[in-house]
């Protein structure tokens, strides 16, 4: 009805989704369960995960995103790590 009338819908503001965005934070969510001690993913997991799973892309690029992704998250850790050092000086 508020179509027909030329007004907005609730819809009319809905995002639409990245399904490729979400496929990779998908796959770094669940091989970040296979982190090291130093917070890595390790390259034998990448290609069990590839092997299981599939891959959207080359092998090579499902890489350097994963590690980007994984990248980010260590940094924000530390960053969060020295921000609670900082606020307990």
């Amino acid at each position: 009805m508020l179509q027909d009338r030329g007004e907005e819908t609730p819809l009319d503001h809905v995002p639409e989704e990245d399904y490729t965005y979400s496929w990779f934070v998908s796959a770094y969510y669940t091989l970040s369960n296979s982190r090291n001690e130093s917070g890595g993913i390790s390259l034998s997991e990448l290609k069990i995960y590839a092997d299981n799973f599939g891959l959207i892309g080359s092998f090579e690029e499902f890489v350097s995103i994963i590690y980007a992704l994984n990248n980010a998250h260590n940094v924000a850790q530390q960053n969060e790590r020295e921000k609670e050092k900082k606020s307990k000086r």
